[in-house]
């Protein structure tokens, strides 16, 4: 049975009751060919262990192979599976839940996915960028003109609410590998918050209270110790 939105789970808490009504929320996976099915099935087991009583689906090429893994799962076979990523792009036009969190096979979920499901109350779709950056610098396979402030979101762990709207995004992702939703979302450099944090490149956006124009340099240098002179010179200007 679905897990319902104000239904009780197992040590969890993942139900819960809000103005949305009875909302079914769960987990799912996309793994076609053996080794990929074997790497979703040690996933799967994970966050049922983490997060007891969430339903979790398996979207997968062989239906009775991936039941003999022992999968936590209900099991369910895409219809003409690649192989490929467009496989991936099929689950989520299949997403079996009301509220979903699509996770990669190799993605093992320690916390909470109610915490996920709960971000869902205000937006459609949430996902984390891509740690490296966009350009035929990175990937050879890219525009060369994509300029350094528009970095990728992974696919790999992706909460969203079905909905008319994300439909025919995924219906247009599917054809044409890309997303109609005008999002971009800035690396931490271009908004660098007070704490720890990954940077890939020189700060361009210090944000953090108390500076003046000198302490905030130097704050800016000190950011990523690993930063060359020649990089140093490049924020000066």
């Amino acid at each position: 049975m679905p897990l319902r939105v104000g239904e009780d789970c197992e040590t969890q808490g993942l139900g819960r009751s809000d103005d949305q009504g009875d909302v079914s929320c769960g987990i799912f996976f996309v793994a076609t060919g053996e080794r990929c099915r074997r790497e979703a099935a040690d996933a799967a087991r994970f966050v049922a262990r983490t997060n007891p009583g969430c339903p979790i689906t398996m979207f997968t090429d062989d239906v009775e192979a991936t039941a003999a893994l022992g999968v936590p799962a209900e099991c369910v076979a895409l219809a003409n599976p690649h192989y490929s990523f467009v496989d991936k792009i099929a689950g989520f036009l299949a997403a079996p839940y009301d509220r979903n969190l699509f996770l990669d096979g190799d993605a093992f979920l320690e916390g909470s996915a109610q915490e996920l499901f709960r971000l869902l109350d205000r937006f459609d779709l949430a996902a984390a960028h891509a740690p490296g950056r966009s350009g035929a610098r990175i990937h050879s396979y890219e525009n060369a003109e994509l300029p350094s402030t528009f970095p990728q979101l992974n696919t790999g762990v992706v909460s969203f609410r079905r909905s008319p709207v994300l439909q025919r995004t995924f219906e247009r992702w599917a054809e044409v590998y890309e997303s109609g939703l005008a999002l971009a979302v800035l690396p931490p450099e271009w908004n660098a918050l007070a704490g720890a944090g990954y940077y890939s490149g020189p700060i361009q956006v210090l944000h953090e209270h108390g500076h003046t124009d000198k302490t905030a340099q130097a704050a800016i240098w000190s950011a990523v110790p690993s930063r060359s002179a020649s990089k140093r010179a490049s924020i000066r200007r």
